[in-house]
């Protein structure tokens, strides 16, 4: 399946808002597909910023450290999530606390009418490290349906809740 990306340009990120259209073409897809790629979102430099930190956090770890490290006793910031896959939740210093990474002016403009102004919540912040021979991660939705009683209902009603994807390396192959 092919998904949906919706371009940034380097004048809409520094604006802090889609055009009209590039806005209308993300609400298209995200209610279609379930899924949009916001490609040039963040800067690269900014991303490179992020991967290089990350690797200072947790480059030195190889699969088997982060197994290891993934079996402490609670309360544990690392969790095996699949063979050969970790989920880290990330402290939210230095470039992880930037709040152009969490409260990105251009996805904030997207998500109020959606979520709405006051109700918006960041709920969590992790990382998803995958080591050699980790299978590809199944399409998966992060958050339980609302009304699973009544699954005819679950694709009219609006999303309450979103999850913003950043890899930090290059994912397109």
């Amino acid at each position: 399946m092919a998904l949906p990306i919706v371009p940034v340009t380097d004048a809409e990120r520094t604006g802090g808002m889609l055009t009209r259209d590039a806005g209308m073409a993300f609400y298209k897809a995200l209610a279609e597909s379930g899924v949009v790629i916001l490609r040039g979102l963040f800067a690269p430099a900014m991303i490179d910023g992020l991967y290089r930190e990350f690797a200072a956090r947790f480059g030195n770890f190889d699969g088997a450290a982060m197994q290891a490290m993934s079996e402490r006793p609670a309360p544990n910031p690392i969790q095996k999530n699949g063979d050969g896959r970790f989920e880290m939740v990330m402290r939210m210093s230095g470039g992880f606390g930037q709040p152009a990474l969490f409260a990105n002016p251009i996805l904030m403009n997207l998500l109020k009418p959606m979520l709405g102004d006051d109700l918006m919540r960041l709920a969590s912040m992790s990382a998803v490290a995958s080591f050699p021979g980790a299978q590809l991660q199944h399409v998966h939705r992060d958050g339980a349906k609302l009304f699973g009683e009544f699954p005819n209902i679950e694709p009219a009603l609006p999303p309450y809740a979103i999850t913003a994807a950043i890899p930090l390396i290059d994912v397109d192959d």
